[in-house]
């Protein structure tokens, strides 16, 4: 799993709602383009939203700066991105 691609999405990620407002959605599309195409970075992008509101994120993203681990629910969502969306 690209860890790097994770918590990137992990940094740009924090508030409220089934879908991210549009500066978050612009962070998270950015981070991801660094290193993969506009397609893969929208289907992970939908992926994360379907599955994880933006509270839930910035609980995560919390946790991680804590622990300094990849919180799970991060890790499983990335690695569906990886084998679903298209590189």
């Amino acid at each position: 799993m690209n860890a790097l691609l994770a918590l990137t999405l992990l940094a740009s990620l924090a508030g409220c709602s089934s879908r991210y407002d549009s500066q978050v959605e612009d962070n998270f599309t950015r981070s991801c383009q660094v290193r993969h195409s506009a397609r893969f970075c929208q289907c992970y992008l939908k992926k994360t939203e379907d599955q994880l509101s933006q509270k839930e994120m910035q609980n995560l993203e919390q946790d991680m700066q804590m622990t300094q681990q990849l919180p799970d629910k991060i890790a499983a969502i990335a690695l569906e991105a990886i084998a679903d969306c298209p590189q």
